[in-house]
């Protein structure tokens, strides 16, 4: 990282620092999870392909995929590379949308094939219209509260609850728990992210090394639901 360069600078996650001093050091951990997760997901989303068996599966696939690709590598890009601050801004842009990105890409193949029409394909346009805005409000304001940015990342997570009869009656159990799990995990992660705790190691792994894992973890949950059950 870059040291301060004007009257104020900003550490990497938006906090004002005085003039004159380096931006704080990171962990050295930081984006190494979400880099090995980058590399995965490209065979990950090549996996899903091979196992569909409808249009529709082939497509849910397909965008779940991309946005996994893009998620883990925008975040992998904006963590490691040592980008000057004219860049960083653009990456913690890119980097925060795509979190937006991901949520609906994860609602897209339980929509198109989970879902039956009279409620896949309104969620579906729900969803992606609430990640526009979202993705909006990042690119317009990437230093919004993070309670505010946490709190849409929930509610557009779990804003599908609208529909859980027709998905409790559609699903088997370990489907089901995979989905809530994966939900589960996302949610506890956005909370320590939020709240900056629990920070085990501020050298080494600290709370944002905890929340990436939990992200992580979020989507290996879905993904298996999505590849034993959906697609």
């Amino acid at each position: 990282m870059s040291a301060a360069t004007g009257p104020v600078a900003r550490d990497a996650q938006g906090a004002v620092a005085p003039a004159g001093l380096a931006d704080p050091p990171r962990p050295m951990f930081r984006g190494v999870l979400h880099f090995i997760t980058a590399m995965l997901a490209p065979f990950a989303t090549v996996a899903l392909l091979l196992l569909a068996d409808s249009p529709r599966g082939y497509v849910g696939a397909s965008i779940f995929g991309t946005t996994l690709m893009l998620l883990y590598m925008s975040s992998a890009n904006y963590h490691l590379a040592p980008w000057p601050a004219s860049l960083r801004g653009l990456w913690k842009r890119v980097d925060h949308a795509m979190i937006f990105v991901l949520i609906a890409g994860t609602y897209t193949p339980l929509c198109l094939v989970v879902l039956n029409n009279a409620w896949g394909i309104p969620m579906l346009a729900v969803v992606w219209t609430l990640a526009g805005a979202g993705v909006a409000l990042k690119v317009v304001n990437p230093n919004a509260p993070r309670w505010l940015s946490v709190g849409l990342y929930m509610g557009i997570g779990w804003v599908g609850v609208v529909a859980a009869t027709e998905v409790v009656t559609t699903l088997p159990a370990a489907a089901l728990a995979m989905l809530v799990a994966g939900g589960a995990l996302y949610t506890i992660g956005g909370v320590i992210y939020a709240r900056r705790r629990p920070d085990p190691s501020p050298r080494w792994f600290g709370f944002h090394e905890v929340f990436h894992a939990f992200v992580i973890a979020g989507s290996a949950a879905h993904f298996a639901l999505i590849s034993i059950y959906v697609v």
